[in-house]
């Protein structure tokens, strides 16, 4: 009899073993996965982005380039063959690099991505560090709302005057000086009847000398003054005699 390991028995410890490894990688994988799309919903949350995009497979990968400043469907590159994989990680460790400056980081944190991309989250999410908007004015790509800092976290990259907001020295829309004089279509504000300085209107009496003195101008038209009933007038001779 024999009693030393078979070939059918070192089949089944190797098929065990692969077995309870690929067990281990997959278990060790969700894990994993789980808690970098725990930490990186603390980065979008501070980034005022939706925390459940972290955990979406892909979706995430968008989201974080969106908020870097790239165009999110850089992250579909992911399904190209060998060199796809590779250039989606250089990318997002670009946008890593962007979104430390954001966060009062140096640019060089988007090394620490690219090797320990679960120990950044870690940091950056955990952290006390506040997002403060992309430098160098740079805006996010797509429909990432990471653009902008939260209420009452303002910093050197906060953008003043958010969408719908007017600009340093501009009316808000709608509010503009509309019964100020000079705007369009405006019409120009008439002087007051009677103030100074200007013609009097057509029709108007003349002014009135004051009383007992002597006008100086007839108006226009007016009759001569005439001399009383009977009397004679002044400055001529009498009447019936040769003037001399």
């Amino acid at each position: 009899m024999n009693f030393g390991p078979t070939y059918d028995d070192g089949v089944g410890l190797f098929l065990g073993l692969s077995a309870g490894i690929v067990l281990f990688a997959v278990v060790f994988g969700l894990i994993m996965y789980a808690v970098v799309a725990y930490l990186l919903g603390k980065v979008f949350e501070k980034m005022n982005i939706e925390p459940w995009k972290a955990w979406v497979p892909i979706y995430n990968s968008w989201t974080f380039l969106e908020a870097g400043g790239f165009a999110g469907a850089l992250a579909l590159l992911t399904f190209v063959p060998f060199v796809g994989g590779i250039a989606v990680l250089v990318l997002m460790a670009m946008a890593a690099a962007r979104i430390s400056e954001g966060f009062g980081k140096e640019s060089a944190w988007g090394i620490l991505y690219f090797f320990l991309a679960p120990v950044w989250c870690g940091i950056i999410g955990l952290g006390s560090a506040q997002w403060m908007g992309l430098p160098n004015g740079m805006q996010p790509g797509g429909s990432s709302a990471a653009g902008s800092a939260r209420p009452g976290m303002g910093g050197q990259y906060a953008q003043q005057g958010g969408f719908g907001q007017p600009a340093y020295g501009q009316q808000p829309y709608g509010q503009g000086n509309y019964n100020q004089a000079g705007n369009y279509g405006a019409p120009a504000q008439a002087p007051a009847y009677g103030a100074p300085g200007q013609a009097p209107a057509y029709g108007a009496p003349q002014q009135q000398n004051p009383y007992g003195a002597q006008p100086q101008q007839n108006p226009y038209g007016a009759p001569q003054q005439q001399n009383p009933y009977g009397g004679q007038p002044q400055g001529g001779a009498p009447t019936g005699q040769q003037p001399q």
